[in-house]
Formats: C-alpha cells, sequence, structure tokens
C-alpha cells in the first residue's frame, strides 16, 4: 500500500487496526492497514517490506527527536515511523509479534492496559510480567494503555490512578515513559464521552449530558502527566494538530 511520508521525511503513526483507511486529503500523517483479519505472519511481512523500502521504526525518543532536527521544507530523507500496539485480548499472539518484529529489527511501543475486564486473563500473571520484561529487553519499549474512564472511576482522581498504574509497571522491572488512551466504548456510549475529554484543551466544548463523570471534564492538564514521568503520549488524535505537539507538551 502506498505510505504518506511528510514534506520533512517523516512518516508518522503506522497503526494495525481493524479499520478502513484515513479519507483521501487526510491533513495528518496517519496510515491505518486496511485488513479484517490479518495474520502475524502477513503483517510482518508488510513491515518488512516497509523496511526493506526505507522506513526507519523508531521508539519516541528517537522518534521525536528526528522531528524536531529537520527543517521545514526539508528533502524527504531517512523516513521514520512510530509503530504501537494496544494489548487487548491475545497475549500470547502480543509476544509472537514482538519476537518476529525484533527478529525483523522492527522496533515498537507496546501498550497495556490495567487491570481490566479485557486482560483479566492474563493480567497480574508471572508469565505476563515476565514476556513483558522480555518484550522490553528485545528492544521495544513497554507503555500504558489508559482506561480514563476506569481511572477515574476506581481512584477517583484520574491523576492518582494513573501514578498507582505507572508504579505497578516499574514494580515489575518496566520502564515507562509513554501512554495513550484506550477507547471505553461502553461507557463512551453511555456518557457521551470520549477518553481525552477529562483534559483541558483537548476536551468538546461541553459535557453531553450529566454524569458521574462530569465533574472530571477538563479537569487535567497533560502537563500533570508529564510531571508524572509520561513524556510522551501517543494518541492518533494529536496528529490533527501535528505531530510536534505531541513531543512538546511535556
Amino acid at each position: 500500500m502506498p505510505l504518506h511520508i511528510r514534506d520533512d521525511g517523516v512518516a508518522s503513526w503506522l497503526v494495525l487496526r481493524h479499520q478502513p483507511p484515513p479519507a483521501q486529503g487526510c491533513p495528518w500523517p496517519f496510515v491505518r492497514r486496511q485488513a479484517p483479519a490479518f495474520s502475524t505472519a502477513s503483517t510482518i511481512e508488510w513491515l518488512t517490506a516497509l523496511r526493506s523500502a526505507g522506513l526507519e521504526f523508531l521508539l519516541p525518543e528517537a522518534y521525536f527527536a528526528r522531528l524536531k532536527s529537520r527543517a521545514p521544507g526539508q528533502p524527504a530523507v531517512n523516513p521514520a515511523a512510530l509503530l504501537k500496539h494496544d494489548i487487548h485480548h491475545d497475549f500470547r499472539r502480543v509476544v509472537r509479534m514482538a519476537e518476529r518484529e525484533a527478529e525483523a529489527g522492527i522496533s515498537a511501543v507496546y501498550f497495556m492496559m490495567d487491570h481490566h475486564e479485557l486482560n483479566a486473563g492474563f493480567w497480574g500473571l508471572d508469565y505476563t510480567w515476565r514476556e513483558l520484561r522480555r518484550i522490553q529487553d528485545m528492544g521495544h519499549q513497554i507503555g500504558l494503555h489508559v482506561d480514563t474512564f476506569e481511572l477515574i472511576l476506581r481512584y477517583g482522581d484520574l491523576m492518582t490512578g494513573l501514578k498507582v498504574f505507572k508504579q505497578v509497571f516499574e514494580d515489575q522491572g518496566l520502564s515507562i515513559i509513554a501512554a495513550n488512551a484506550h477507547g471505553n466504548t461502553k461507557l463512551g456510549k453511555r456518557t457521551g464521552l470520549r477518553p481525552m475529554d477529562f483534559f483541558s484543551g483537548l476536551s468538546r466544548a461541553a459535557p453531553p449530558q450529566p454524569t458521574e463523570l462530569e465533574q472530571h471534564v477538563r479537569r487535567y492538564t497533560l502537563g500533570e502527566v508529564g510531571k508524572a514521568g509520561i513524556h510522551y503520549w501517543l494518541d492518533a488524535a494529536f496528529m490533527k494538530m501535528g505531530p510536534r505537539f505531541s513531543a512538546t507538551i511535556m
């Protein structure tokens, strides 16, 4: 498939999802692979082809450093991408994917949720922590997949929940500097809220309806997230504001 590369030579987020690609004329460089049922083998084949064509897969620190180093209008050379995976159901497949990517020289960020109904089958197991550390040792990065709804309801405060969440992972030997938001479809439909509506400057004009979460809308800032040690919030929504936004807010 064609790869959209910015004028400054940086190809942003590559996201493998069960969704169609964005409409033509999409204003930010966001690549999705349309694949109703993609296999690990076919995904690795696709990523390897991109790498062979000159695309370099970088972790957040190196990725944003490259963004900052390029002047506007600079010729497109050495394109780079940030590859991310959100861990939801099949953890063993996650491990296989990480192994295959590492063998192919590809680095990615793997985002893991706190205890959740989606990961209840493998959350907190010795096997899971051991494999997450092994994924990190392969050259990948582990990030937090933050269900903002659940953390607020569980802890009464998003930042309190985020700090506890991060500490649990660090206590298991994982280095955490990146996070993104989980789209909680169930609570989103019930409340009419989006995961990032709890952040000032990222929320819609007003809560669409009264809810137990209403008092938390626009209550937090990404600056607070940065002070908690999360230096990169890697959500595709930021690409609408420009990829530099995610690198400079914290």
